[in-house]
C-alpha cells in the first residue's frame, strides 16, 4: 500500500508536456504547482479567439492565414509543453 501511495504522488513530466501541448494549461493543472495560471490560460485561450473574431469577416484575410495560424498554434503549444515538462522534471 505504501508503494501505491508513493507512486500516486509522483507526476510524469511527459504527461504534463502532452497535456499542455493538447490544451495549454492542462499540464500546469496536472502538475499542481501553477493551477491558477493553468486555469487562467485555458480561459484566455478559449475566450480570446471569440473576442478577436466575433463580428468580423475573415473573407478578406490572406490565403495563407490558416497556415500562419496553425504554425503559431503549434509553436505556442510546444513552448507551453516544454515549460510544463521542465516544471515537473525540476521539482514539480
Amino acid at each position: 500500500m505504501k508503494k501505491l501511495a508513493k507512486f500516486s504522488g509522483t507526476k510524469n513530466p511527459w504527461m504534463a508536456a502532452a497535456l499542455n501541448f493538447i490544451l495549454p494549461g492542462l499540464g500546469y493543472i496536472y502538475g499542481g504547482r501553477r493551477v491558477v495560471f493553468g486555469a487562467g490560460l485555458i480561459i484566455v485561450l478559449l475566450v480570446l479567439p471569440y473576442a478577436l473574431f466575433s463580428g468580423t469577416q475573415l473573407a478578406g484575410a490572406s490565403a495563407d492565414y490558416g497556415t500562419r495560424a496553425l504554425l503559431w498554434q503549434v509553436t505556442a503549444n510546444s513552448v507551453f509543453a516544454y515549460d510544463a515538462y521542465s516544471d515537473i522534471k525540476n521539482g514539480g
